[in-house]
């Protein structure tokens, strides 16, 4: 591991890479902060390695249970609602090279994986089976998609923000979702785990977005859940489902 996190030094003194963005123009960073900085953009490349559970698999073994419409609702809107971070954070990744961006984004790729694997389980019907980058079938995760795209092309430090926001966006529907309708236990059991990463993907944002002196202040969560996710340490592993 360490020698993994080594390489992250390495590579930012090699290539440079400011990971901050300013208004006008990204800033350097002072070399001292550097073991600082990997260390935040490390543990955004453990976030995919821990969310690999629960997979396929372990959905598999819970058993297929009626749909209500909430549950056909929400299947369909975080099938795509994932798929916007992933795209968002792909390009934001083309334009300032940030690896939090990369490494999330391979994140997200699981994310909407796993609810295509229940959508396919359900045989519904996938609002994504023709998925172009940046392009969706729900007109307001397109508006959202949209504004969210124009708002991290303005810096570096903008963009770092929308991240914060699209994974405050994911939790706060998630909470919703799990709370008004949602009783499918692998539903459920993949809405949780998928939360969890929000929750990681949020505090990497918001960690990287501190070494520029910048905060975030959340659009959806209040402010309270957001503190407690935020002075949380990084969550590793699955959510036990069966409590």
């Amino acid at each position: 591991m360490k020698t993994i996190k080594s390489l992250f030094i390495t590579s930012l003194i090699i290539s440079g890479i400011a990971i901050i963005g300013c208004t006008s123009k990204d800033e350097v960073i002072n070399t001292n902060e550097l073991d600082e900085i990997a260390d935040a953009i490390y543990k955004t490349t453990t976030i995919f390695f821990d969310e690999t559970v629960p997979n396929p698999v372990c959905l598999k073994e819970f058993p297929l249970e009626e749909l209500n419409e909430t549950e056909i609702s929400a299947l369909s809107q975080m099938r795509e609602e994932e798929l916007l971070a992933r795209d968002i954070y792909l390009q934001l990744f083309e334009i300032y090279k940030y690896p939090v961006f990369e490494f999330i984004a391979k994140s997200e790729a699981w994310h909407t994986g796993v609810v295509k694997y229940l959508i396919d389980r359900y045989q519904l019907t996938d609002p994504a089976a023709a998925h172009e980058i940046g392009l969706f079938t729900n007109t307001d995760i397109q508006a959202l998609h949209d504004a969210l795209l124009h708002k991290g092309k303005l810096s570096g430090t903008d963009a770092l923000k929308v991240g914060a926001t699209i994974e405050d966006v994911d939790i706060y529907d998630l909470q919703n979702l799990l709370t008004n309708g949602i009783d499918n236990q692998d539903i459920s059991c993949a809405f949780q785990n998928l939360m969890k990463g929000s929750r990681n993907h949020m505090r990497a944002f918001v960690k990287v977005l501190s070494y520029g002196g910048t905060t975030y202040t959340p659009q959806y969560l209040t402010q309270e859940e957001f503190d407690y996710i935020i002075s949380s340490d990084h969550e590793i592993g699955p959510v036990d489902c069966n409590n």
